[in-house]
């Protein structure tokens, strides 16, 4: 029995693994506004609702309402958040809070903004008319 339970839970459960694809590979720590680009490496688009970026100080970054494209880009673009002289540590975290990629830096450093190559964008809910009437306190 164990082991019939152990293939149907082999071949049914998605792995969670594939989150670690989304690598961060650029930022400028020193350009206004300061920059993080983010690659999806993943063969499925990744939807990065509650995903989020923290620095070596912990101040989080929310990344809202993006959906990242197979092979596509991403830039995020912050004012005054990462360090420009010193060192720093940029982290992104998936919706679950673990840590999916990390860069650290020891000087800051000034690059010019890529263009996004993104063209993933969330599903928007539609409204579907029903044919049964709804009460309608008076």
């Amino acid at each position: 029995m164990a082991i019939i339970l152990f293939f149907i839970f082999l071949f049914l459960v998605k792995p969670v693994l594939a989150e670690n694809t989304v690598k961060i590979v650029d930022f400028s720590s020193n350009s206004e506004p300061e920059w993080i680009e983010i690659v999806n490496f993943s063969s499925e688009p990744i939807d990065l609702s509650g995903w989020y970026f923290k620095d070596a100080s912990n101040t989080k970054k929310n990344i809202t309402n993006i959906c990242l494209s197979v092979g596509a880009t991403q830039v995020f673009e912050y004012s005054n958040y990462l360090n420009n002289s010193g060192g720093d540590t940029i982290t992104i975290y998936n919706q679950n809070d673990v840590s999916v990629d990390t860069v650290s830096y020891t000087t800051g450093t000034t690059k010019d903004k890529p263009s996004n190559t993104n063209t993933c964008s969330l599903p928007t809910p539609t409204l579907t008319p029903t044919l049964i009437p709804t009460n309608t306190p008076t």
